[in-house]
């Protein structure tokens, strides 16, 4: 009898969350800070739980399960290396740091938070921790082991790490094109002004924050592409060999570059048909401008200090 009473007293709530596997759906990047998949942000049992309050939405063909509770950013954004993410970066940045600020617990997600929301998640502790494009990665793969952004979100993340941590870069500011362009070597879809979409459950209004792809980005030019290339062969040696004491790291880091031949050969591909002299001239041309940024490069890379902000990264389960 007391059974059936508290069945239907609770007649309106959903009895169970039928999860798979909890880790898969989301993971805890920070206090505050939740990176998942649709289906997560789909559940209100496990959104409750988690005390989220906001919800920032990346991707196509996916709707506000509960926009009368929780208020809703979101970006129209495909998972292709034809897509620009960077100009999102600035504005994802202030949407979560301000959910952080507030203390109103921020999930994001995208299909399924693997590439474009991880993308942006990286993006964040890049910009919040002056950390390299590496450290942030391996910082968010500890919790979501299985994070993979695409080949051209991970060009932008490395672009924007080098923009924003280093002055490996010398980029000239110059007017934009905003009709086309290239980035970093890929033809990217006709560019019209982008949006945010901000849902406020209060209101039951939606706003819309316009998105601009400004002139603080790569230039236009091979040897810009070189160096963000160089940057990637470097952090993906790093990568595999994160486990190593960060100073032994670095002097094996040192060992590799000494040898150009390890990473130009990387830098310099190039499509289609070429004789063997024009591929000899393009490598030695790439060698000699490398030259002087390797060791900024090794700086900028070996140089931050996650190990002592880590120790100032709270997380909920902590408390």
């Amino acid at each position: 009898m007391k059974l059936y009473i508290i069945l239907m007293n609770s007649f309106d709530k959903a009895l169970f969350d039928v999860q798979v596997n909890v880790d898969v759906i989301y993971c805890e990047v920070m206090e505050g800070l939740y990176l998942g998949d649709y289906s997560g942000a789909c559940s209100e049992l496990l959104l409750d739980s988690l005390g989220v309050k906001r919800i920032f939405m990346i991707g196509t063909y996916m709707e506000m399960a509960h926009p009368e509770k929780y208020e809703y950013y979101t970006i129209k954004l495909e998972d292709e290396v034809k897509e620009d993410i960077y100009v999102f970066f600035k504005y994802s940045y202030r949407i979560i740091d301000k959910a952080l600020n507030d203390k109103a617990p921020i999930y994001v997600h995208c299909r399924a938070g693997i590439s474009r929301s991880a993308s942006l998640v990286i993006a964040f502790c890049i910009k919040k921790f002056k950390w390299t494009y590496v450290d942030a990665l391996n910082f968010v793969s500890k919790n979501r082991s299985f994070i993979n952004p695409n080949p051209s979100f991970e060009k932008h993340l490395i672009e924007y790490f080098l923009r924003y941590n280093t002055n490996i870069l010398n980029i000239r500011h110059k007017k934009f094109d905003y009709k086309y362009h290239t980035h970093n070597g890929y033809r990217l879809r006709k560019i019209r002004t982008k949006y945010i979409k901000y849902f406020d459950k209060k209101k039951n209004k939606q706003k819309f924050i316009k998105v601009k792809a400004k002139c603080v980005r790569l230039e236009q030019r091979a040897r810009d592409d070189w160096v963000v290339k160089m940057c990637r062969c470097f952090g993906n040696f790093l990568i595999l060999n994160f486990h190593l004491d960060p100073e032994i790291r670095k002097q094996k880091l040192i060992d590799f570059a000494k040898v150009p031949k390890n990473y130009v050969e990387e830098v310099s591909k190039l499509y289609g048909k070429h004789g063997k002299e024009a591929i000899k001239k393009r490598k030695d041309k790439i060698r000699m401008f490398l030259k002087h940024r390797v060791k900024p490069m090794i700086d900028a890379l070996c140089g931050t200090n996650m190990n002592e902000d880590l120790k100032n990264i709270k997380y909920k389960k902590d408390k």
